[in-house]
This record gives C-alpha cells, sequence and structure tokens, in this order.
C-alpha cells in the first residue's frame, strides 16, 4: 500500500510505500480518521485520511459506508464529472473504510513532530 502525505505548509507531497505491519496498522480507519503517524513510521506526526482508491482506480468516497464496492446514482461530487448540467449516472464507488485491496491512500498532516519528514523518510 502506498500513501500520499500532502504537506499544507510547505505545499508539496510525500509518496510513502508502506510495509506489511504498516499496512496492518492503517487498515480499518476511515476517511476523516485521525491516526498516530508512529503507526508508519512519522512519530510525532497526526495524519488525517482523506480519500485513496483500489487496484482498479476506484475512487473511495466519504459518504459511502462500509468497506464495499458499490454503484451509486452520482450528479456530481467525487468520482464523476458531469459534463452535462442535471445529468446524474451510475458509477463504481469505493467505501469509507481502508481494507488490503486498496491501494493508494491520501491523507494530510494535521500536527507536526519535531523532526521533518525528509529525515524520518530517509531511514
Amino acid at each position: 500500500m502506498k500513501i500520499v502525505l500532502s504537506d499544507p505548509k510547505e505545499k508539496r507531497a510525500h509518496n510513502i510505500e508502506l510495509d506489511e505491519a504498516q499496512t496492518a496498522a492503517v487498515v480499518g480507519s476511515r476517511i476523516g480518521e485521525k491516526i498516530a503517524g508512529s503507526k508508519i513510521g512519522l512519530t510525532g506526526y497526526e495524519i488525517k485520511i482523506t480519500g485513496g482508491s483500489d487496484r482498479d482506480g476506484t475512487p473511495m468516497k466519504p459518504d459511502v459506508h462500509g468497506a464495499v464496492r458499490t454503484r451509486v446514482l452520482m450528479g456530481k461530487g467525487r468520482g464523476y464529472r458531469q459534463r452535462e448540467r442535471g445529468v446524474v449516472k451510475r458509477k463504481l464507488i469505493r467505501g469509507n473504510v481502508v481494507t488490503p485491496e486498496i491501494a493508494q491512500v491520501n491523507a494530510v498532516i494535521v500536527k507536526r513532530g519535531k523532526k521533518a519528514i525528509e529525515e524520518l523518510l530517509s531511514k
């Protein structure tokens, strides 16, 4: 699993490849949930999960509950780009729970640690 960690202070993103133990610590979390950065090797940091996608590119959506893949009728929003006004379409969406099928998790830094991220990721 991969985490794309956005840093609003530095205005950049860091790609972090997780090993088995770190992946197990993130699995079961939901979109909007804050997790300790020490679970993924960033001691002192706190991160918030903002989204993600599975191996097929299906995006996660915060208002679809559970760890399911389902077809949802959408008029606008994440996972559907409306081309004409008023058109709704049924799109495949992933639920808001991180599962082992998720390939990429998007997150943002909520609380910073004492060390810089570059120092912690270089190890």
